[in-house]
């Protein structure tokens, strides 16, 4: 509907100009409340996503809505500015069939980088649950904001990008996502699964749960985190079969409440399952790195986790396994000039013949027992000042630290199954009331 206004003598004169005197309002439409399906039935209120927006754009939301689309593919890609009248009480959600993310397909052929299947420049309060969002371009993301967006959700998705130079869900500075819940998803190929920046000064990424997804296939990264606050990461299969050099999960200037727990992070070949640098930890922060399984396969370099310039992590709980043969590197746990670190609860295991802990200028304020260090390499533990330790007793004697720690092979049940068959390992550990 469309309202037309127009103006008849003017100051009680006649009008010398008819053809100006005439206004055409923008379309509008009644407001939105409740549930619209997108198909091709009879029953369907639009044929498309994108029409189903361009409605809402025209009208207004009066309560929650959803867009819940009928089984098929859809060739389109969905941008989303502001729409009237969305906000936490009046939520967005693009639905499609619960339970199965393949019966509802979103699919755009991206050809340059500042394109999108779902394009949102300031949509805060949405949610996408149960679709196939995919890009299957040469270029481009699978989602990508361009605004401060806030209050997004994907949920039982399976986002596919077809390149391996692009990511998968791109949010930076200039479209900051605050309260990104991404849960129970599958994220496929592309060059990174994840990018998340913020600025600093007041502008970081706050509140990300990125919880039980799994990442599969990415070319260079998993994730990467920059200028974040507050973020959980949970629950996570994180995993990488192709022969390359690879940086799993980067983590950069994360403040203030950080918990990373539960994940398994997999690589067959070389590459660092987690890199950690300037994230800045301590008690109060409960920066934490917790029962996570990780191992790092093949004979080239890399490290299972290295933390540079860190301080206040507690590593809990966790299994960690690298074969690598690399001379300088190979770490299960390699930290630098990161000081006040907590290790309790750990298997850090290397079968390399490389150093299974390296501590460079990161002894300072360290606590560190109930773990067990082993290696097949000569040297258990590197640490400066201290020097190349080959056993577990040199450690403790030069270090003061590890009194209740073993260094015994885990016999672990396999490279994705780190569940240790090793007796001696047995209630090994102490209880934890940071890690229930």
């Amino acid at each position: 509907m469309q309202f037309q206004a127009w103006t008849s003598a003017p100051n009680f004169q006649p009008d010398p100009n008819v053809q100006n005197d005439t206004v055409l309002s923008a379309p509008v439409r009644a407001g939105f409340d409740g549930t619209y399906t997108v198909g091709l039935s009879d029953s369907a209120d639009f044929t498309s996503f994108t029409e189903a927006i361009t409605a809402l754009q025209e009208g207004r939301v009066l309560g929650p809505v959803t867009i819940q689309g009928e089984p098929g593919v859809y060739s389109e890609y969905l941008y989303l500015p502001p729409i009237t009248g969305v906000s936490a009480e009046n939520s967005l959600t693009f639905q499609g069939v619960p339970g199965d993310s393949s019966q509802v397909v979103i699919e755009f052929v991206g050809t340059s980088s500042n394109q999108a299947t779902v394009l949102m420049e300031g949509l805060s309060h949405v949610a996408f649950r149960d679709l196939t969002l995919k890009n299957s371009g040469t270029s481009g993301f699978v989602v990508r904001t361009l605004a401060h967006s806030q209050h997004v959700t994907f949920e039982g998705c399976h986002l596919e990008l077809g390149n391996t130079v692009s990511t998968i869900v791109y949010a930076d500075g200039n479209g900051r996502l605050d309260s990104l819940r991404l849960e129970g998803n599958r994220l496929e190929s592309g060059n990174i699964g994840l990018w998340l920046s913020g600025y600093g000064g007041g502008d970081q990424v706050k509140y990300p749960v990125i919880r039980n997804n799994v990442f599969s296939a990415q070319n260079a990264r998993w994730m990467y985190l920059d200028e974040v606050n507050y973020v959980v990461i949970e629950g996570n299969r994180m995993e990488k079969p192709q022969n390359r050099d690879f940086f799993g999960l980067t983590l950069r200037d994360l403040y203030e409440g950080a918990k990373i727990t539960n994940n398994d992070l997999y690589i067959d070949y070389r590459g660092t399952a987690v890199d950690f640098n300037y994230c800045n930890g301590s008690s109060a922060d409960t920066a934490l790195f917790a029962s996570n399984r990780i191992y790092v396969g093949g004979t080239g370099r890399g490290r299972a986790i290295t933390i540079g310039y860190s301080p206040g992590w507690s590593f809990f709980h966790n299994s960690v396994w690298s074969t690598h043969e690399h001379g300088s590197e190979g770490h299960a746990f390699y930290a630098n000039n990161s000081s006040d670190l907590t290790l309790r609860n750990n298997i850090f295991y290397q079968t390399g013949g490389q150093t299974a802990v390296e501590l460079v200028n990161s002894t300072t304020g360290l606590i560190s027992d109930h773990n067990n260090f082993a290696t097949t390499g000569p040297i258990l533990v590197r640490a400066t000042v201290l020097g190349d330790l080959a056993t577990l007793n040199e450690w403790q004697i030069q270090s003061g630290q590890d009194a209740n720690s073993l260094s015994e092979n885990p016999f672990f049940y396999g490279s994705q199954d780190l569940h240790t068959r090793q007796i001696a390992l047995d209630n090994a550990g102490t209880p934890l009331a940071e890690v229930p």
